[in-house]
């Protein structure tokens, strides 16, 4: 029999328990109380570490999450720990499989589009997650047009053949998509204004503008992926700084972030110093660049110094033809500051 002291009632929104203090705790009902924040989990806090040997841990992603995402450490342990509970393995890599099946989304056309970004291959790594993962999610509702053109603009031309139209609102509404009469009609709207059939950026933003729920599938898939992955709250931060850091960049954001990360690889805006240096990499120093700040700083005073003592003797010597006396051309800087100048 149970002493009513030391019993308690804990319920959750699946069932409710009676638990004996006493009794050790089995694995479902740990979970419970896990979630219900009632005691800590014993699962293992990751923590991304610069690792060069480890695929997708180089140096370059560090610098993608901190200097260009802006993510401070936590943020980024946010993603990793998030990786990690997908690369239930524990290879540093996951499938593009088991991504999906870890955001309940089924795989389709579609959704290839939307994450493009994780690429075609087997092994998703860490940085391919975070930029793919990123990229998609902070698109804002202004931009979100830009962004589905650039899924299939891959020649970036903005503009569209008629047979890849058509592919893109079947990988969205599905292979019977010509059945929806409401977007039959304003796709063949659009090809048809153009005259060839093909689609341009500007028609499209048009068009989606007067029919707001064009890409209505595309939202709703970043609006349930919002809920699953760390909060619309979250996100909407996210975006926010997007759009301060690249502004209305929707398509190619991906390269341009990439080529970033290897300008600063290179050493072009500033050679890492700190204890996340990987030290492996070489960095070059093209003409005209400076490696480090304090190397910059120190070489912006030397010209204004210069730049200060030259006026100084200009000034000292109008000032003694004025009066018939000579300033020897030779004279030091250094004489200069101490007035021994004449």
């Amino acid at each position: 029999m149970y002493d009513e002291s030391i019993t308690h009632i804990f319920i959750t929104d699946r069932k409710y328990f009676v638990v004996d203090t006493c009794v050790r705790l089995s694995e479902v009902l740990f979970a419970d109380w896990v979630e219900m924040g009632l005691c800590a989990s014993k699962q293992k806090v990751y923590a991304f570490e610069v690792n060069p040997s480890k695929v997708g841990h180089e140096q370059d992603t560090y610098d993608l999450c901190h200097s260009f995402l802006e993510l401070d450490d936590q943020g980024v342990d946010k993603f990793y720990q998030l990786f990690k509970k997908i690369d239930k393995d524990n290879t540093d890599t996951f499938t593009i499989e088991q991504f999906y099946k870890y955001i309940k989304v089924d795989r389709t056309n579609f959704t290839d589009r939307c994450f493009h970004f994780l690429g075609n291959r087997e092994g998703v790594d860490f940085q391919a997650f975070i930029l793919a993962l990123w990229i998609f999610m902070t698109v804002r509702k202004q931009t979100f047009v830009r962004f589905a053109f650039s899924l299939y603009d891959t020649e970036e031309t903005d503009r569209i053949k008629p047979d890849v139209v058509e592919e893109m609102f079947a990988d969205v509404y599905g292979p019977t998509w010509k059945a929806n009469h409401n977007v039959y009609s304003v796709v063949q709207k659009m090809m048809d204004e153009s005259g060839d059939g093909s689609l341009s950026l500007q028609m499209f933003e048009e068009m989606s503008k007067r029919n707001d729920k064009l890409l209505f599938p595309m939202f709703q898939m970043q609006l349930h992926l919002k809920e699953r992955i760390f909060g619309a709250q979250f996100w909407d931060s996210e975006a926010t700084r997007r759009n301060r850091l690249y502004g209305d960049i929707a398509g190619n954001l991906k390269k341009h972030l990439l080529k970033l990360v290897a300008k600063k690889q290179q050493g072009v805006g500033g050679a890492r110093t700190d204890e996340h240096a990987d030290e492996s990499i070489h960095r070059e120093n093209p003409e005209g660049l400076v490696l480090n700040d304090s190397k910059e700083k120190k070489e912006k005073k030397h010209k204004k110094d210069k730049k200060k003592k030259k006026h100084k003797k200009k000034k000292k010597k109008k000032k003694a033809s004025k009066y018939g006396k000579t300033v020897s051309d030779s004279s030091s800087g250094e004489d200069d500051e101490e007035g021994e100048v004449w």
